[in-house]
């Protein structure tokens, strides 16, 4: 989990998620291995999608799970999945 506070509108959201996809694709080599990590990001902005901090963290889960079903490795709004 991520709290981001200060941010004034989700290209400011997007810019960090972005940035950390960005340094997680980057490869790891452990021993003779090479491990890759991808990250789904599931995103609730407060007030807009709730003002208790369960209802942001579930509306948020829920959204990660749409980024699973559609494949993996990316983010989603929660207002977005209407």
């Amino acid at each position: 989990m991520l709290l981001l506070w200060n941010i004034c509108q989700k290209n400011d959201v997007i810019k960090i998620i972005e940035k950390i996809q960005e340094s997680l694709s980057m490869p790891i080599n452990i021993d003779e291995h090479v491990v890759k990590i991808t990250s789904s990001t599931g995103i609730a902005l407060y007030p807009e999608d709730g003002n208790d901090i369960n209802v942001l963290i579930k509306k948020s889960d829920d959204a990660m799970y749409k980024v699973k079903q559609n494949g993996r490795n990316n983010y989603q709004f929660y207002d977005e999945l209407k």
